[in-house]
């Protein structure tokens, strides 16, 4: 039977000439009909040993398992290479020797060879059946009478063996199954087991702690143990656990143990001190959170502590090994005893200490009676006296003011008594984020008289603010204070800037740059004391960086025999700074103050 040989059966090597076919054992090199290279068309021999009629020749070396083919054909100067597809036809014979087919099943990977004997289309019971070739799994469909079935395949692309054999089965050697499950023998549904092989099976189960098993006891291999420790231990250094003078217990399976203390007799007075370690030398303390006694629950805290009857320890374990010492001995004549379970669920305690970094941070929800005492905290609306009632005379600028858990604020400025002549004071909110450099964001009205002024809910920012108070006029003072609402609520932004110093008879005079981020309409008003001869023009400008700026409204002053007042409202535009303008020159013009106000949410 003529058959092509697959790549897994030779090597083409074009630099030696040569055809390697010591991958196939059974290569026989007088059934070798035709090597033809498909991928140049060209025919590398025909008939071999056929005489002078054949293309071209080769001559083969070897023996069995190890033949090679040295080509007459000059492969490098026809410009092949290694990874041509080669066509080797092949005459093998069908009957007493082997049948042999190649499926190539994964696409990139070798084919299987499927070795049948005594017949091409299946064997008989009996046959010997062949390993896959190299890494791939093999698939054939084999019934009782030995007919060849189409093979099946999983998801994998990993072809499955399916034989099906009525009777029993001889088995000898071993035997490695890798999915599914075999049944072999009739043994019964359960097997007693002698006290011999107990004893072979507690050799090979793991210690579990220091309770090793016995054929005397059942085995059990659970998340937990529960022992009760020796009695009548009383003398200082004294391990609960093992009964020894600074014994240890080997804990390495678990992860928690709750331990009962009992004493026996007379017990004035005795401490106990947990402790572990991981190489029995190093040692430290394991802090006990709290004590169940009764139905109570108290807090420990340390690791030494005064014995208690009938009191029970939960501790976390994460050394190697743990035990209960006794520190001091016991007085009165009694004794100690522990009941320990150990556990290898991680160590959760039954109460949860809440600990705030600071004072200052804590938020909280409290319902029923609550007794404490709160510093530095901020809970709801809050109102605090930042300036104390006082009389000034000159410029006054506060110290800082710090700025906590609020996220806005209201100021109310109280003035109960003022006296000179002309006097006046002007305050200036300033914020800073970072104690050293602030900036305006809320200027009061020019205050004259005695009253109350205050601000509207300010948004915060910084971490602290300052008042400026500046006081002008002839021998003035101001008898005031100042008191500021915190909310925890979030507002809009809303700020209020005053300038006086603005020239409207100079081209190009300009107010202070005050900042307006977060603003996205702009409110402006001048105010003048007499217009002039000639009345002067303002303008709005923004700016970026305070170096560039470009124009936002014009606000046009009429002109009037002794005051007049102008207004511009511009919105849909957020300037970081804002500043107004002396667009054109007046004349004679004398200003009362310009007023630009920032709103935004």
């Amino acid at each position: 039977m003529k058959r092509m040989l697959p790549t897994t059966q030779y090597y083409f090597s074009v630099g030696g000439n040569q055809l390697d076919f010591t991958m196939y054992p059974d290569f026989d090199p007088k059934r070798v009909l035709a090597v033809i290279n498909t991928s140049i068309a060209q025919t590398l021999i025909y008939a071999t040993g056929g005489g002078p009629s054949s293309p071209t020749g080769g001559v083969f070396s070897g023996t069995l398992g190890a033949y090679y083919l040295s080509l007459t054909f000059n492969c490098g100067s026809a410009g092949m290479s290694d990874t041509d597809i080669l066509q080797i036809i092949y005459d093998e014979s069908v009957g007493t020797e082997e049948a042999k087919a190649s499926i190539d099943i994964v696409s990139g990977k070798a084919g299987l060879d499927v070795n049948l004997l005594n017949s091409s289309f299946g064997g008989t019971l009996g046959d010997v059946m062949p390993a896959p070739f190299q890494d791939n799994a093999l698939s054939i469909g084999i019934l009782s009478g030995g007919v060849l079935e189409a093979p099946a395949m999983n998801m994998n692309n990993e072809l499955i063996v399916d034989v099906t054999q009525s009777g029993t089965v001889p088995i000898s050697g071993s035997v490695t199954v890798l999915a599914g499950s075999v049944t072999v023998g009739n043994f019964p549904a359960t097997q007693p087991i002698s006290s011999t092989d107990l004893t072979s099976i507690n050799a090979k189960l793991p210690t579990l702690g220091n309770q090793a098993p016995s054929a005397s006891q059942s085995t059990v291999i659970s998340d937990s143990t529960f022992f009760s420790g020796p009695t009548g231990l009383s003398a200082v250094n004294i391990d609960l656990l093992t009964g020894s003078v600074n014994g240890w217990y080997d804990v390495k399976s678990f992860r928690m143990a709750s331990i009962q203390t009992i004493t026996t007799g007379t017990v004035t007075s005795a401490s106990l001190f947990f402790e572990q370690t991981n190489d029995n030398t190093n040692t430290t303390g394991i802090a006990v959170p709290y004590v169940i006694s009764g139905n109570s629950l108290g807090n420990v805290g340390t690791s030494a502590f005064a014995v208690t009857n009938n009191a029970i320890y939960d501790v976390a374990l994460t050394a190697r090994y743990f035990r209960l010492r006794i520190s001091v001995a016991v007085v009165g004549g009694g004794s100690i005893k522990a009941l320990v379970n150990f556990n290898q669920s991680p160590y959760t305690p039954v109460k949860v200490n809440v600990v705030q970094p600071t004072a200052a941070t804590l938020a909280t929800t409290v319902s029923g009676t609550v007794t404490a005492t709160v510093t530095g905290a901020t809970l709801g609306t809050a109102a605090t006296t930042d300036i104390a009632s006082a009389a000034i005379i000159t410029t006054v600028t506060s110290a800082n003011i710090a700025l906590t858990n609020a996220q806005s604020m209201a100021l109310q400025v109280g003035v109960t008594l003022t006296s000179g002549t002309g006097q006046y004071v002007d305050i200036v909110i300033q914020e800073t984020f970072d104690n050293v450099n602030y900036a305006d964001i809320f200027h009061f009205q020019r205050i004259t008289a005695v009253g109350q002024y205050q601000t509207p809910l300010l948004k915060l920012e910084g971490i602290g603010y300052r008042v400026v108070r500046t006081v002008g006029g002839t021998t003035p003072s101001f008898t005031m204070s100042l008191v500021r609402i915190s909310r925890q609520i979030s507002t809009s932004h809303l700020k209020s800037f005053i300038n006086r110093t603005i020239d409207p008879n100079v081209l190009n005079s300009v107010s202070s740059s005050y900042i307006t981020e977060g603003c996205d309409k702009i409110h402006f008003c001048v105010s003048m004391a007499a217009g002039g001869a000639t009345s002067p023009i303002f303008k709005v400008q923004g700016s970026e960086d305070q170096i560039f700026w470009y124009d936002l409204g014009t606000a046009t002053i009429i002109a009037a025999p002794s005051s007049s007042l102008a207004i511009a409202y511009i919105a849909g535009i957020q300037p970081k700074f804002a500043r107004a303008i002396v667009a054109t020159a007046g004349s004679g013009a004398v200003l009362n103050q310009v007023c630009l106000k920032g709103m935004g949410n």
